[in-house]
């Protein structure tokens, strides 16, 4: 996948969530998901990391930098989309112990105004998830 192909499939989600929410019930809306483990790393790659702390962290970093730099589609307002997230797994060498391990990280981000209730629903459930997978 190219950075090219990410906005175009986010574009293209995030108008199927608008034209779908519209055929449901007032207040519909939906959460945009979206791997992005193929623009971290194409498939010719080993992350490390110094330890599993360090790599988290190091994975983290890279995917808030590649939403960064995909916001410009993902970020505008007015739509039916509450909040994007994307993920990446990936294998990672942990120097610490010498092993290959599979490195996994979910970012979200809000896209409901602040202080709604669909922005504290979508926080609560990147919490949520947090829990569950780290």
């Amino acid at each position: 996948m190219t950075e090219a192909g990410a906005r175009s499939r986010i574009r293209q989600a995030m108008k199927t969530i608008d034209r779908e929410a519209k055929l449901e019930k007032p207040g519909t809306r939906g959460v945009l998901a979206m791997s992005i483990t193929k623009l971290i790393n194409p498939g010719d790659a080993i992350f490390s990391g110094t330890n599993e702390a360090d790599a988290r962290v190091g994975l983290n970093d890279l995917v808030r930098r590649k939403a960064t730099e995909l916001s410009g589609v993902w970020s505008r307002s007015g739509t039916k989309v509450v909040g994007i997230m994307f993920y990446v797994i990936t294998p990672a060498f942990l120097e610490d112990r010498k092993i290959l391990a599979l490195q996994q990280r979910t970012n979200g981000y809000g896209l409901a105004p602040e202080g709604s209730a669909d922005l504290q629903a979508f926080k609560g459930l990147m919490s949520s998830l947090e829990k569950v997978w780290y």
